[in-house]
């Protein structure tokens, strides 16, 4: 950031407390909308008479989107101000959300999936930079214990209210609802997000060949995560010289370019990439097992999708418990603290429900379900503090854009490692079919060893969390 831009941090409590309903606000309408969506996923298949694996593109072209962008807008904010990339990504998400109520077809819907997807990452991105910069560091803490509530609160509401939308009207009012949400949230942004005082800035000092090079990049990564093991060869061969290509010319571009998207400062802080490696490697199983998990509920016990429903609402409400008292408790103690024990505790609810995964019993699936919820809470909103703290105010829309980029590619990666994983497990080629002929013996091993392949992501994730908190005591 130019010298002449200023920082400007709120003392008031008031002033601080107005912030933080706006950013949690923006934080519980992109948390409702992709949790209402989820839900509707199965009648919008069945009203454009195609396939599930069709329809799933609605998700996967917002994580692409978001994915490849939000280190963009997280170096653009950087240089235009946080408050103006807020209230665009207001306005193009209204604009997805008015053509996905409209659209007549899959593909348009798909299309307008991608515009909203643009303005959801740069309000992704300006969420947790806002905090940083205009808060004082003892106030983080507090700060991501709210906003990671606000979350969960929105994944409580997200699935019911989808069902109740969907069944008695449609789901195009679904984004009808986020329409009025989301103005509403930009009527409040615009009032109480300080005005900053940023230079002029010149497209001509963008690095727009470094950024097209990225979107390139990351897109080809999840693609060949998503669709590489359904691939024919050739194309498998594309996609791994797509990628391996764009690479290498991204960071050839990176190193010569004077205003870089990927700030190499912040990369080269260590204890800042280590705390994000955390992200990435905890991120990997929860990505994973939120995949995995309703699989397990219905094609081993026997749940219904309503059932189901309600039994992942038990994380949820017991995240919003934990939650806030980990993210204040972090701004008093080293975060660090919260990270190892989150994900130790992870560790062992993981390899309860691989040792259980045959039990008749709902008790031990009860206490892991409990178990996991307390772990992330311990976990989650310290972590998002450590890795913003790190990353100083001046660049806080480029430490943001880093780290909600890990974020999604951990979690886009676990979907990935997950299926893989039980899919040679069980010999068979994925989870699309709408019936899986196995014996319950063949599931119940590919449950098995998904986990404790994800256990070893949440040991890994523990690891990172104590060289930094090592690091940071040198």
């Amino acid at each position: 950031m130019d010298s002449n831009s200023k920082t400007i941090q709120l003392k008031d409590s008031r002033e601080q407390f107005k912030l933080i309903i706006s950013i949690s606000i923006c934080a519980f309408i992109i948390v409702v909308s992709d949790y209402i969506l989820n839900i509707s996923l199965p009648t919008i298949a069945k009203e454009f008479h195609t396939t599930t694996s069709k329809v799933s593109w609605l998700l996967l072209s917002y994580m692409l989107v978001l994915c490849s962008t939000v280190l963009i807008f997280g170096r653009l904010s950087d240089r235009t101000g946080l408050r103006k990339l807020h209230i665009i990504g207001y306005c193009f998400f209204i604009l997805g959300s008015i053509m996905c109520s409209l659209s007549p077809t899959l593909i348009m819907l798909i299309i307008s999936r991608i515009v909203q997807g643009i303005g959801g990452s740069m309000l992704y991105v300006s969420c947790f930079s806002l905090v940083s910069k205009f808060l004082p560091v003892e106030s983080l803490g507090w700060a991501f214990g709210i906003i990671s509530t606000v979350i969960s609160g929105g994944m409580v509401v997200g699935i019911p209210l989808g069902g109740f939308i969907t069944g008695m009207l449609s789901w195009r009012y679904i984004f009808l609802l986020t329409i009025l949400a989301s103005c509403c949230g930009m009527a409040i942004a615009s009032k109480v997000i300080p005005k900053e005082n940023m230079p002029d800035f010149d497209l001509k000092d963008f690095d727009l060949s470094g950024s097209i090079l990225w979107i390139i990049c990351l897109s080809s990564l999840v693609f060949g995560s998503v669709e590489g093991i359904k691939a024919s060869e050739n194309m498998l061969y594309t996609i791994v010289a797509i990628f391996l290509t764009s690479t290498v010319l991204f960071v050839l571009q990176e190193r010569k370019c004077s205003n870089p998207i990927l700030d190499l400062e912040l990369i080269k802080n260590n204890r800042f990439m280590i705390a994000n490696m955390s992200t990435l490697t905890a991120m990997i199983f929860m990505g994973g097992h939120n995949f995995l998990f309703p699989f397990y509920l219905e094609q081993v016990k026997g749940l219904t999708t309503e059932k189901t429903s309600l039994f992942i609402l038990i994380y949820s409400v017991v995240f919003v418990i934990i939650s806030p008292f980990a993210g204040k408790m972090s701004g008093k103690i080293k975060p660090e603290f919260f990270c190892i024990t989150g994900m130790l505790s992870a560790l062992g609810s993981a390899v309860l429900l691989a040792m259980t995964i045959g039990a008749k019993l709902w008790r031990p699936l009860i206490v892991f379900i409990i178990w996991l919820a307390v772990s992330f809470a311990l976990f989650i909103s310290p972590n998002n503090n450590l890795v913003m703290q790190l990353g100083s105010s001046e660049k806080a829309g480029s430490a943001s854009g880093i780290f909600s980029t890990i974020s999604t590619l951990g979690i886009v990666l676990g979907v990935c490692l997950f299926e893989v994983v039980f899919s040679f497990s069980t010999t068979q080629t994925g989870l699309e079919g709408e019936v899986i002929k196995h014996s319950i013996s063949k599931l119940q091993s590919g449950f098995y060893y998904a986990y404790l392949w994800g256990g070893l992501f949440l040991t890994f994730s523990m690891v990172f969390s104590f060289i930094s908190l090592k690091l940071g005591r040198k």
